[in-house]
């Protein structure tokens, strides 16, 4: 398996996109900045050359404090490849991205607290189905 960041010409991004509109209704565009923020390129997770799945960011409002933020938009693993650390992998490769363009921490808007929660990851709230974690790089 292979984590790469991609660029925004890169032909699995509209690939990704796909994958991700199968789990949510609306996800935000691949874009290079967002309300005043560079963003990372998507990361991808390829076997063989085949994308087995994802992540990309985007920036909202910090939610405790004055600021936007750097989120984790979106992150999407093929069942088959599902158990095998493939989304803990692109979650710390994506940590490593963000890191290296000055971020201090990242935050994450998810279902899935507990992936999260075994990569560092602290509770910052909880709506009774998702909820909303942050990380200090």
């Amino acid at each position: 398996m292979e984590i790469r960041q991609s660029d925004l010409k890169s032909p699995y991004l509209k690939q990704l996109y796909k994958m991700f509109l199968k789990v949510w209704d609306h996800v935000d565009a691949f874009e290079e900045t967002k309300n005043g923020l560079e963003l990372p390129y998507p990361i991808l997770a390829l076997e063989e050359g085949d994308l087995i799945g994802g992540l990309s960011f985007t920036a909202y409002q910090h939610p405790d404090k004055d600021q936007m933020a750097l989120w984790i938009n979106a992150l999407y693993v093929d069942r088959a490849f599902r158990g095998k650390h493939v989304a803990s992998n692109l979650i710390s490769y994506a940590e490593e991205k963000a890191r290296e363009m000055g971020y201090t921490e990242i935050l994450v808007y998810t279902d899935l607290a507990s992936l999260y929660l075994k990569l560092g990851y602290k509770s910052l709230s909880y709506n009774g189905s998702h909820t909303v974690l942050l990380k200090t790089l």
